[in-house]
């Protein structure tokens, strides 16, 4: 746990330092920041920092791994060494995200990274693409090592009673299946611009055949379910804090177990559904 509190201290302190200095800008333009750029790249480092490598690490990763084996009964997640890789190589994904943020003027894409502009950034946006490579395959071992845990844990017909695990391995189940789901998206849509940067390919650019909402159908079908990964582990986590320290049962305890399992489901078909009715709107004219 105490690393968890480390990190939480000094990312946190960074990333609140990016805020104010975007905060700073607004009501005194050009009292520290002297360019756009440098503004933008302040922007997207906020962004990518507070999602990857402060929620997601420490609510998922950090919580899950101390609350889970003790709301389990067990000494330690199914996969250790898994889970060592998992916590190695999102250590080592902030380190190449912090050598973007410092090499060669900072990614000044935005968070979301859309194209053009992250196909005609500087030579920086290769190691954020690499970074969040390196944080995709980090989140996608530590869910595996949620998932299999659980299901190890307990049987089958325990498993499906809701009335057994605590509300937060349950929202660490359903958030490790999004992420599960998600993140090879996002990995392929990442491959995708650096093949179009390095290997002369044309899967965004619409002079030779791209195309640009491609990239942004790719990018929302991860996009769209993260706002959930997110949550989902806050929910749990409230839960049973509240449920603890007011040393009271969990009121609606099966609803918020099927508003779990709801969210997951819809998180997974969000983007899918507001396409078609998008597609459905300009069939109509409107």
């Amino acid at each position: 746990m105490d690393w968890v509190v480390y990190e939480r201290d000094w990312l946190g302190s960074l990333f609140n330092l990016l805020f104010m200095l975007q905060r700073l800008e607004l009501a005194l333009p050009g009292f520290l920041i002297c360019s756009s750029l440098q503004y933008n790249s302040c922007i997207t480092f906020h962004g990518i920092f507070m999602i990857f490598f402060m929620i997601m690490p420490i609510l998922i990763g950090g919580f899950g791994n101390v609350l889970i084996p003790l709301m389990l009964c067990c000494n330690d997640m199914i996969f250790p060494r898994l889970n060592a890789l998992s916590l190695w190589l999102v250590i080592d994904s902030l380190f190449v995200m912090l050598l973007a943020m410092f090499f060669d003027g900072g990614v000044n894409a935005g968070w979301t990274f859309y194209v053009p502009l992250s196909i005609m950034n500087s030579s920086c946006m290769d190691l954020m693409l690499f970074s969040l490579h390196l944080a995709g395959l980090s989140s996608l071992l530590g869910s595996l090592n949620f998932i299999v845990s659980l299901l190890k844990a307990c049987n089958l017909s325990i498993l499906y009673s809701s009335l057994f695990l605590p509300l937060f391995p349950w929202s660490i189940l359903f958030t490790s299946l999004l992420l599960i789901i998600s993140l090879p998206v996002l990995a392929g849509c990442i491959t995708m611009i650096i093949f179009d940067r390095h290997f002369n390919s044309s899967f965004f650019d619409p002079l030779r055949g791209g195309d640009l909402l491609l990239f942004q159908h790719l990018f929302w079908f991860f996009g769209h379910p993260e706002v959930y990964i997110l949550i989902l582990p806050a929910f749990g986590l409230i839960s049973e804090i509240l449920s603890k320290f007011s040393q009271c049962i969990i009121f609606g305890r099966d609803s918020m177990f099927i508003a779990l399992l709801i969210i997951g489901i819809v998180g997974c078909i969000v983007w899918v559904i507001l396409s078609m009715m998008d597609l459905s709107l300009q069939e109509f004219g409107l």
